[in-house]
Parts: structure tokens; C-alpha cells; sequence
């Protein structure tokens, strides 16, 4: 291998490093979505901070599992079942249950937030935002359009 070999990769690869950052960053549904806020580093943050806390020895760091993984359901709703798992994960040590009891209540308490936060915003703690607009759509496209023909369905058609 000649001395020259990593100076010639090393150019290879940041102009080719170059030329992707290029048309990435200038990729018009990259920047569009660079705009938008994404709820996916936060619920991230706060799944792997469970995590952490989980394999911790202290009973605090239990509790703070369960609470880090409800902020994370809080985040994103879709991660109940990711955040289930975390009491299990802290079921470990001398005082296995207990730990493991602490994680759920910590668990049990964020829902009990989210439920309530719910339950002020859409009328029902199981509801969320997304079930409340699909519901709306739904409504719309049931009702006839027509005031009129709504009370003439049953009768003749009304005359032209």
C-alpha cells in the first residue's frame, strides 16, 4: 500500500460526503419536513432515558423509569406497548418486585395525566386527536348535503 492510498480515499470519500450533504439538504421534502416539528427525537429521548433509569439500581431510579416512560407515551401515544415493557426491564436486583412495582406506578401516574389531558381536550380520556377528526370526517360524509332532501327521503322525490 503506497503512503498516497489514505490521502486519495480520504478525498474520495469528502467529495462524495460533499455531494450527498448537497442533495439532502437540498432535497425540497427534506426541507419542508425540517419545518415541521416531529414528536420522534423527543419520545426517543424519552424511551432511552426509561431505559437507563430501568437498569439502575435504586428504587428512585425505578420510579424515574416509570415516569420517563410515560413522558414518552405523552409524546407519542403509540408507545404504550414499548413503555409496558419497562417495568420489566427494572424487575432486577435484591428487590426485584418492588422495583418493579415503583416502574408501574411511575408508569401508572403519566397515564393517568395523559388520560386526564384527553379527557379536558377531546370529552373522552380514550380519545385523541386524530380519533376526534376521523369522527368529524365520518359525520360529514353521512349527512346528505341537501337540507331539503333530508325531509324527502321517505316521500316521492319533491317535483323539479
Amino acid at each position: 500500500m503506497s503512503p498516497s492510498f489514505p490521502r486519495i480515499t480520504a478525498a474520495i470519500f469528502l467529495g462524495v460526503g460533499a455531494v450527498a450533504t448537497a442533495l439532502v439538504a437540498w432535497n425540497p421534502l427534506v426541507v419542508g419536513y425540517a419545518k415541521q416539528p416531529m414528536s420522534d427525537m423527543p419520545a426517543t429521548m424519552w424511551v432511552m432515558l426509561s431505559v437507563l433509569l430501568a437498569v439502575g439500581a435504586s428504587r428512585a431510579s425505578a420510579f424515574g423509569a416509570g415516569l420517563a416512560a410515560g413522558a414518552a407515551v405523552i409524546t407519542r401515544p403509540a408507545l404504550l406497548v414499548a413503555a409496558a415493557v419497562i417495568p420489566l426491564a427494572a424487575y432486577r436486583g435484591d428487590t426485584a418486585r418492588q422495583r418493579f412495582a415503583i416502574a408501574g406506578a411511575g408508569l401508572t401516574l403519566m397515564l393517568v395525566v395523559l388520560m386526564a389531558i384527553q379527557n379536558q381536550l377531546f370529552g373522552s380520556p380514550f380519545s385523541t386527536a386524530n380519533v376526534v377528526a376521523r369522527l368529524r370526517e365520518l359525520q360529514e360524509f353521512s349527512e346528505p348535503l341537501d337540507p331539503e332532501r333530508r325531509e324527502h327521503e321517505d316521500d316521492e322525490p319533491p317535483p323539479p
